[in-house]
């Protein structure tokens, strides 16, 4: 189990609106509940934690560690699939925890027929390889500073007088870095709101009506990418490229909105 990090965005505001006393309150009863919970867990009462860390959940609080901690909880109670979601988005807040990672890659060991696939290319590997080491907070701090850095350094060799040829050599190595950074940021955005699990085995048709076809089955904590939704269906595609539609209830976003 890990400790809870809640993110006091109003810390500073306490010193100036006596407003955020009652946000100060709520965060004290969100550290009591998560310690509650991590009794709980302790004392194998998975139902209870379950109930206390959604409940945190719920008022709008999160960390990475809280949804580390879910996802253990719901894999104590066998819910695979709750249990891959919770760990993909603990994966979004903290990228390089090997406790996580250790877990998560059980966790997907044990969904049936996940990898139908076939092997992904070195590019996809390396673009999710790398993107996946960090939060979309802190790609977005790598492109603003090496935005920032480019503009000085563009700025110091005006003064300096650099040759045009350093300047150009140098504009070319921070502005490909710039752009690659840009893509993994786009690409990891797009992977956290267009990414969903399946909570349980679930059928997907050849059409978004009940009486349709099964075109195949997607198995519980499978993951999977969703094109399009349509009256309560959505149309999704598997890593091996087959497409089909299913009930928009028995999947759910990776993206906690």
């Amino acid at each position: 189990m890990k400790y809870f990090k809640i993110n006091f965005i109003c810390f500073i505001s306490l010193v100036f609106c006596s407003s955020s006393a009652y946000s100060q309150t709520n965060d004290l009863e969100a550290f009591a509940k998560f310690f509650d919970a991590g009794s709980a867990y302790k004392q194998e009462d998975y139902h209870k934690a379950i109930a206390l860390y959604e409940e945190i959940l719920h008022n709008g609080l999160e960390s990475g560690e809280l949804y580390y901690n879910l996802g253990n909880s719901y894999f104590k109670v066998n819910k695979l699939g709750k249990t891959v979601l919770n760990f993909e988005r603990a994966r979004m807040l903290i990228p390089r925890d090997s406790d996580l990672e250790s877990n998560y890659s059980f966790a997907l060991s044990m969904v049936g027929n996940q990898h139908v696939s076939t092997k992904p290319s070195f590019v996809h590997r390396f673009i999710h390889g790398y993107s996946d080491q960090f939060t979309l907070n802190e790609l977005t701090v790598i492109i603003f500073g090496l935005l920032l850095f480019m503009g000085i350094l563009y700025l110091s060799c005006l003064f300096l007088k650099c040759s045009s040829k350093v300047l150009f050599s140098s504009i070319i190595v921070f502005g490909l870095a710039f752009v690659s950074h840009a893509f993994f940021l786009s690409d990891k955005i797009y992977y956290e709101n267009n990414y969903a699990i399946a909570l349980n085995k679930t059928d997907s048709k050849f059409e978004p009506i009940d009486g349709a076809t099964i075109h195949f089955v997607l198995p519980e904590g499978g993951k999977t990418q969703i094109i399009k939704e349509k009256d309560g269906w959505l149309k999704i595609r598997r890593p091996d490229g087959k497409e089909g539609w299913s009930k928009k209830e028995a999947l759910e976003k990776i993206q906690n909105s």
